[in-house]
């Protein structure tokens, strides 16, 4: 223990400090305080549950605030009558004092409204006697609030009541007795003061009031050994001098929250009339390890002005794909998007981030002990830095590393025998930074750098040559997707290809499966940017390979999305063969993939469902299939909230408008197409071509049908003009060289919208123009082998001619 309170005066001159400044602004300087603590932590309980950490959590909190510059006296494991001591004593060397300061670690209880810390010999004949034998935190606030100018009270008690349920307290006197809460402190009756200053009497500057939970709430202990949440928060984040004190508080509330991930929020009442800050210096103002503390705690603080719905969102995701919320947050920061207004396509990047994240923490690359000084001393910080949540900064760490990897790799072709180690040790580093890109959503950075690893391990290590081959595919491929960048879908398909051929399906099963089904995926990709229905047939075959080892009984989140995948690619098959069978069994697959996906992978098989029967129902021109698409859209739009996830939203409001103007073909009495319009406009509005530029095309050319649709009904010129607009803004990103299957399919409804005005404006070199484009879509699609659609495109040539030859 201490060795006793002694006022500290002019030693202090380097010791506690308060920067003092007024409401407005106006600053004084800063003068030596007198600064006091009375660090209690209560572990052996008699009668009560013992709690294993409190003491030592105290030890460690005593020996901060010694070195922080106050005069401390800690006490441990005290009976009614020592602890009652400890208070009086601590209440009259409180008398004039600039800082007192209190940290209570043991059981608490809340009664009444009244908050009680209960000494070690605490008992449940106690009860009637609570008045003696407990101590009233709100009776030792008000005496330390008249005595020293700002008063700190900290409190690690937050626990379950330690006695049965329903038992009753009284403080004698005759009053009523009181029964004690199940869990949790209460809101001090003396906080209700804080929320007004004006209250503060005498030159009171002020209140502190910190609880490990909010009130009625439990805290964690930790385990036996370990330092329980808010202990170690404090520990973390009190020596950080460069901080007020209000942000230091802020700080640990949101450090207990992620390391609790987010069970756990402390609650902290504050009503400081000054700016407080610790004079001494703990902590080391300069390096590496001084970079990630200030990154740390400016993400702390970032996370403590998220909106409320940004926080449900990080907390879902971060349950749904088991990843930390630190990484989770700190990709947030690195999107740097405003979400005070609702980030564009927020929750796919962050989903998208957490299954890089949850490939990352699963896949870690470990090659045993690392030779170069330099490597091993930026993974281990960048390591730290992920851990931390600070993003960019551990990518940085990686570049440096990536860096110095690429100096020593000038040096190693010479060492033949001697070189595995360092090529397997640059690789590792070449692949951490590829991780590090892809949360930051650089696949572009990504797969180089995959590739920059296999090219270190492929003579030395077949299976990690596999590993950074089928990365580099997944990057590659998740880039094309977004983009529709046929280039790097092709190149995603061959490095999926050279990762087959490193592995067997006897000797390494999972990453054979695994490397099937990227393959798949990036032949649905390249058949989706038109490469011609052969690749559908090879993709649905490989998906089917990789199911063989991916059992839904064996590896269900693994089943789940392949089963996506196989729909994804069915779905293409059935609207390139219009075979509705194909159609069907896409569905099917994303009616069992929702059986076992959660969250907002549900929400998206739901909507894949949507769109398989709209086209079910499109080519067998039945509405009720038709209306089961609407349906299924509708479901997928529960989920998806227009204010937070716009572009999410657009894009599934899109595809359930292209199912209403089917039926509207089918019911033409019905208001669908009204309906329909509505929808694809309200979508339209949205889109942004920049963000999404895919979906912002097809957006567009649903809107020039449903354009058409309505010219149609009117035959109005200003109607199909408006019709060609929209299928034009669509043609300016489904280039035929980018997609030729959007491309001539949105050139086919043009050609027909430019037929028909044609012939209303009597413009006979419109008509000329229809039939060529006409030509050149159906050439386009018969050389990748949509030859069922060439009825469609033989009726539409004719149809053109007899319209050129009535207007002879």
């Amino acid at each position: 223990m201490g060795g006793g309170m002694k006022p500290i005066g002019a030693a202090l001159a380097a010791g506690l400090f308060a920067a003092l400044h007024f409401c407005s602004g106006e600053a004084v300087a800063a003068e030596p305080l007198k600064g006091i603590a009375l660090v209690i932590g209560q572990s052996d309980y008699v009668h009560l549950q013992k709690l294993p950490n409190p003491s030592r959590d105290a030890r460690q909190i005593e020996e901060l605030l010694n070195r922080l510059g106050l005069e401390t006296d800690m006490v441990e494991d005290r009976d009614a009558r020592r602890l009652r001591r400890d208070f009086d004593g601590f209440l009259d060397d409180a008398e004039g004092a600039d800082v007192a300061l209190v940290y209570y670690s043991g059981h608490g209880i809340e009664a009444g409204g009244e908050n009680f810390l209960l000494p070690v010999d605490a008992d449940i004949d106690d009860v009637d006697e609570a008045g003696e034998k407990f101590v009233s935190l709100e009776e030792i606030l008000g005496e330390l609030r008249r005595k020293a100018k700002i008063t700190i009270f900290l409190l690690d008690a937050c626990r379950t009541n330690p006695f049965p349920e329903g038992t009753r307290l009284s403080k004698g006197g005759g009053g009523e007795p009181l029964t004690i809460s199940a869990s949790g402190l209460g809101t001090p009756r003396s906080a209700v003061s804080l929320v007004s200053p004006n209250r503060d009497t005498g030159e009171s500057l002020g209140i502190v009031i910190g609880y490990a939970a909010a009130p009625g709430e439990v805290a964690l202990d930790g385990q036996p050994g370990e330092t329980s949440p808010y202990a170690a928060a404090l520990l973390k984040h009190l020596g950080a001098n460069d901080f007020d004190f209000a942000d230091v508080m802020t700080m640990v509330s949101e450090e207990v929250y992620l390391s609790t991930r987010s069970q756990q929020q402390p609650w902290t009442n504050a009503s400081l009339r000054r700016l407080l800050y610790f004079g001494n210096v703990v902590e080391q103002d300069e390096g590496e390890d001084a970079q990630i503390r200030e990154a740390r705690r400016d993400l702390l603080l970032t996370i403590a002005t998220s909106p409320v719905e940004t926080r449900n969102l990080v907390e879902a995701v971060s349950q749904t794909d088991a990843v930390p919320l630190d990484a989770l947050y700190g990709m947030l920061k690195e999107l740097n998007v405003d979400t005070t207004g609702g980030a564009e396509d927020l929750a796919r990047q962050l989903k998208k981030g957490a299954d890089n994240l949850r490939r990352i923490l699963d896949q870690k690359i470990d090659i045993g002990a690392r030779n170069d000084p330099e490597l091993t001393r930026y993974a281990e910080l960048a390591d730290m830095a992920q851990a931390e949540g600070a993003i960019g900064l551990s990518r940085q760490f990686r570049e440096r590393a990536s860096a110095r990897a690429e100096a020593l790799s000038a040096t190693l072709d010479k060492r033949e025998e001697e070189v595995k180690a360092d090529r397997l040790e640059i690789a590792a580093t070449y692949a951490e930074e590829a991780q590090a890109a892809l949360l930051s959503f650089d696949h572009v950075k990504a797969a180089q750098r995959f590739g920059d690893a296999y090219e270190q391990v492929r003579r030395w290590d077949d299976r990690l040559a596999w590993r950074y081959k089928a990365d580099q595919g997944f990057a590659l491929a998740d880039y094309g997707d977004r983009f529709g960048d046929r280039s790097s879908i092709e190149r995603a398909l061959a490095a999926h290809e050279t990762a087959l051929n490193l592995v067997t399906r006897e000797d390494d099963p999972e990453a054979w499966a695994t490397s099937k089904y990227g393959k798949g995926v990036a032949l649905s990709y390249l058949a989706r940017v038109g490469t011609g229905v052969d690749a559908l047939d090879e993709a649905v075959a490989a998906l089917e390979d990789a199911l063989e080892v991916r059992t839904r009984e064996s590896h269900p989140r693994a089943w789940a999305s392949t089963q996506l995948s196989i729909g994804n690619a069915a779905m293409n098959y059935g609207h390139v063969y219009g075979d509705p069978s194909w159609l069907k069994r896409s569905a099917d697959a994303y009616r069992a993939a929702g059986e076992i996906l959660t969250g907002y992978d549900r929400t998206i098989s739901q909507r894949n469902l949507g769109m398989a029967l709209s086209m079910q129902g499109f080519y067998a021109n039945d509405a009720d299939v038709l209306r089961q698409s609407v349906e299924a859209f509708d479901r997928a739009l529960l989920h998806i909230p227009k204010a937070d996830m716009p572009q999410e939203w657009a894009r599934t409001e899109g595809n359930r408008a292209e199912s209403l103007l089917a039926l509207a073909a089918l019911e033409p009495q019905s208001d669908y197409l009204q309906q329909g319009v509505t929808a694809i406009r309200a979508a339209t509005d949205i889109l942004e071509r920049d963000r999404s530029p895919m979906d912002w095309a097809l957006a567009q050319h649903y809107l020039g049908d449903a354009e058409l649709r309505i010219a149609k009904l009117s035959n109005d010129a200003a109607d199909y003009r408006r019709s060609i607009a929209a299928f034009e803004r669509a043609l300016e990103v489904w280039t035929r060289e980018r997609s030729e299957i959007d491309w001539a399919t949105a050139n086919a409804r043009m050609a027909e919208a430019l037929e028909l005005l044609g012939s209303v404006t009597a413009d006979k070199a419109m008509v000329r123009h229809a039939r060529d484009i006409t030509a050149q879509a159906a050439a386009a699609m018969s050389a990748a082998g949509y030859s069922h659609n060439d009825s469609y495109f033989n009726s539409r040539l004719a149809s053109i001619d007899a319209t050129l030859e009535g207007m002879k």
